[in-house]
């Protein structure tokens, strides 16, 4: 078989547009629960809306590019590139330690056997004091 079969560009992502509808109908039965967080069912759709643009622009300019129309390589990867560092940045660096604060016990809190828990205030930490 020398010839191979030659599909459109759109129909290699179908994956992706049935990710996108599987998560859509998530949405929406879990609005549909009464029981349900509605705090947490809106922070998802706006973190879902904000992924969806973002991926279905990088999508469609990936598209068009391999479509034949004149986009530069750079136009469609840069803003991906600059997108994810920042959001490597965030869950690398800031939210580790807003589930810590989030989780740790109060300042100065006893524990059982007398110890104190938590961050220490800096007033009350052990110092090495210069030797003269």
């Amino acid at each position: 078989v020398d010839v191979l079969p030659v599909l459109p560009w759109p129909v290699v992502f179908v994956s992706v547009y049935l990710w996108a509808v599987q998560t859509v109908v998530k949405l929406v039965v879990s609005a549909r629960n009464p029981e349900g967080n509605r705090g947490s069912l809106i922070v998802k759709f706006i973190v879902y809306s904000l992924l969806a643009i973002f991926l279905g622009t990088t999508l469609g300019l990936l598209l068009a590019r391999l479509e034949g129309a004149g986009v530069a390589a750079a136009v469609i990867f840069i803003p991906s590139f600059i997108v994810l560092s920042l959001l490597c940045c965030c869950t690398s660096c800031c939210l580790p330690f807003v589930i810590f604060a989030d989780s740790a016990p109060e300042a100065g809190k006893k524990k059982k056997g007398g110890r104190t828990a938590g961050i220490i205030p800096p007033g009350m930490r052990v110092t090495l004091r210069p030797s003269t």
